[in-house]
């Protein structure tokens, strides 16, 4: 009898440690309390135990609701809830005429007579261990599932003792709540974690919540674990339609609880880029049906075209790469082809080409390939949407002609003798045969080979294989001498020019000197015409004035060395004026003073005619009155009258700008007025006005 009491002890040791413990070996348990201020400002709350113990134990007994001041944090039971027996739920179903309605809370008592039954079923010892825990994990699902389901109407929760209203809240103001069993649990050390909750209402945004990622005739949306939310639904609409259709037969709930993208859904069979537009529902733990966003979007094609099959690259000429590759199967959407070049067979490739290849292209040749190194090269074939596969990495077989490297020239110095010293910085190739200079007086005309220095010389120094030397007139005109460079390997292979190193002379010869190609004379300038100096090291170029020979030249102006008039305007009418020509190289020598020429401003003995000629009469009088702006000692006026005839003739001379007519006979009279200066200038006749003597 000892024995067989040991036996059956462990077996409820067994089953209560595979039923509470295997995750929870503290036997701890949880009262979950949601809360929320709703638009009646009052707080609904909605309490669920994390263990199905505990919530049948809640459905006989009750909770006990506990309210805290978030100030003084000193917790107060303000009620107490059970869920109802089964006359009220029978009542509660009567009452009802919404079958909808009516069917929840039907599933809601069977979901309360379930577990008030499973609690009374006695463990059956004749039950292996395996049975034993299918049993829990089914008796779990089922229980999950109803819960669930009841959790979706208000008058379902009330009706399970999971709900409690406080009508007593105060707007603005801050609570605790927390939730405990009226009757103690005997197996679990049951916790009500306090949850903290204002009193106003607050409008929340779950977008930045939700993801889609795009794929290919698909999309995938995932989102957060939303507190307080559960069983997601998904509806779909073409963009611009209000006709939508829900997507999902059940509802979406979380697949893990580790805090990261725990719900998902995937929109198959949809056609790339067309839109479509996604409305997200959930329900909350108080049985309301919750919209949390819509958005629109479209799917994008992101299949890589078939990938190239690149053929081996051949080394066709010296200067020369030929890719070539094959396609399996060239799709309607291939956009193109990418060459790409590396000196490894994995890692970075570079693009060399500047423009994608088209899509019939299978062919392309590199000519800036390094001819020192390892060539590998892939193809990469784009389609339209950007997507890209690519060929496997091929290296090519260079022909035996790679050149040296272009050389550089260190430095170029010429002494007051013309001696040049070039030094070249010696080039890496091991191959190495020696140098070729070269020499020009213009950097834009053909270099000449001047100077060789190779190493199988009979003469030829390895320490001057470096340094060329060269002598160069002074006595010229051209201010600068110019070098490049070749190297030669021991096979010929000759490299690319060096950079162009330019040698400046010493500067001895002072610039050419600018002449006059023509002179123009007129009454108030001069127009100088010329040709500039054509030395290349001209910095400045200067004309010169002069009113006598033997006075010294005066600075006009400094020319720009792309003019070739300049007139002169500072003149004086008879004055005899003389000019020359200089210019000024970047060493400060001057040319010599061109030949001069002479100019004389003439005067035309044409003067301004008199303006604002006014005639009035007053009485038996007529007044002229007129402006002139240059009046001198040697100005006077002539005014013009009409005779009988009707002719205008000379009438009186004033050196005045005014004339008081008093010989008046006749009924109308023509006036006008002429400037004359004592060295024969006149000007034209004034506008003529008429008056009638009244």
């Amino acid at each position: 009898m000892k024995k067989s009491f040991i036996i059956i002890t462990n077996i409820l040791l067994i089953f209560t440690m595979t039923v509470y413990g295997q995750k929870d070996k503290s036997l701890e348990a949880n009262i979950n309390v949601y809360a929320r201020y709703n638009a009646q400002k009052n707080m609904d709350l909605v309490f669920i135990a994390d263990k199905k113990h505990l919530v049948i134990n809640a459905m006989q007994y009750g909770f006990i609701i506990e309210r805290a001041d978030n100030q003084s944090q000193i917790f107060h039971k303000i009620a107490t809830v059970k869920a109802y027996n089964d006359q009220q739920w029978k009542d509660l179903i009567k009452q009802e005429k919404n079958i909808k309605k009516q069917q929840k809370l039907k599933a809601g008592y069977a979901f309360y007579k379930a577990q008030l039954q499973t609690s009374e079923q006695p463990i059956d010892l004749n039950e292996g261990i395996a049975q034993l825990k299918k049993r829990k994990s089914d008796d779990d699902m089922s229980f999950l599932i109803m819960l669930l389901m009841a959790t979706k109407d208000q008058a379902t929760i009330h009706a399970l003792g999971l709900t409690y209203t406080d009508k007593t809240v105060q707007v603005g103001k801050t609570y605790q709540y927390k939730v405990k069993l009226v009757k103690p649990d005997a197996i679990f050390n049951t916790k009500s974690t306090p949850i903290t909750v204002s009193a106003s209402q607050k409008q929340k945004n779950y977008q930045h919540l939700f993801y889609v990622s795009q794929n290919d005739k698909k999309l995938e949306f995932i989102w957060n674990e939303i507190p307080g939310l559960q069983g997601f639904d998904i509806e779909r609409a073409q963009a611009g339609s209000q006709n939508f259709v829900k997507l999902n037969n059940a509802p979406i709930y979380a697949v893990s609880g580790n805090g990261k993208y725990v719900h998902s859904y995937i929109d198959k069979n949809l056609i790339n880029y067309k839109k479509y537009t996604y409305r997200f529902y959930a329900d909350n733990f108080f049985g309301d049906r919750v919209k949390l966003f819509e958005m629109t979007t479209f799917s994008v094609d992101k299949t890589p075209p078939p990938s190239p099959n690149i053929q081996k690259p051949e080394h066709i000429n010296p200067n020369e790469v030929l890719i070539t590759w094959k396609m399996p199967k060239s799709p309607k959407d291939l956009k193109g082809f990418v060459v790409a070049r590396s000196h490894q067979n994995k890692g970075k490739f570079n693009i060399i080409h500047k423009q994608l290849l088209p899509p019939t292209k299978r062919r392309f040749i590199d000519t800036k390939f390094d001819k020192s190194k390892i060539n590998y090269y892939i193809i990469q074939a784009i389609d339209t949407a950007n997507n890209i596969s690519s060929s496997a990495p091929f290296s090519v077989v260079l022909i035996d002609s790679i050149p040296p490297v272009k050389p550089i020239i260190a430095s170029a110095v010429i002494d007051s003798l013309g001696h040049i010293v070039i030094k070249i910085k010696p080039n890496p190739e091991k191959d190495l045969m020696g140098y070729r200079l070269f020499k020009s007086n213009s950097s834009k005309h053909e270099f000449s080979a001047i100077r060789e220095h190779f190493l199988d010389s009979v003469n030829m120094d390895k320490k001057k294989l470096h340094i060329f030397k060269d002598t160069t007139t002074l006595n010229t005109l051209t201010p600068k001498i110019y070098y490049r460079l070749k190297a030669l390997d021991f096979h010929y292979n000759q490299s690319d020019f060096s950079d162009i190193i330019a040698v400046k002379r010493p500067d001895t010869i002072p610039p050419t000197t600018p002449v006059f190609k023509s002179v123009q004379v007129f009454k108030d300038r001069v127009d100088l015409q010329f040709a500039l100096s054509e030395s290349e090291d001209v910095k400045k170029q200067y004309i010169y004035r002069r009113t006598s020979l033997q006075d010294d030249w005066e600075l006009l102006s400094e020319l720009p060395n792309d003019k070739t008039e300049y007139i002169d305007k500072k003149v004086e009418q008879e004055t005899k004026y003389y000019y020359c020509l200089r210019a000024k190289d970047n060493t400060g020598l001057y040319s010599a003073y061109s030949i001069s020429i002479y100019a004389t401003p003439f005067d035309d003995k044409v003067r301004p005619p008199v303006n604002q000629f006014n005639v009035k009469q007053k009485d038996r009088q007529v007044n002229l009155s007129w402006k002139y702006p240059s009046i001198t000692d040697a100005t006077y006026f002539i005014i013009y009258k009409n005779d009988r005839r009707g002719n205008l003739v000379q009438y009186k001379k004033t050196n005045k700008t005014k004339f008081t007519d008093t010989d008046i006979n006749a009924r109308q009279y023509t006036y006008a007025v002429k400037v004359f200066t004592n060295d024969g200038g006149e000007s034209k006749l004034c506008d003529v006005k008429s008056i009638i003597i009244e």
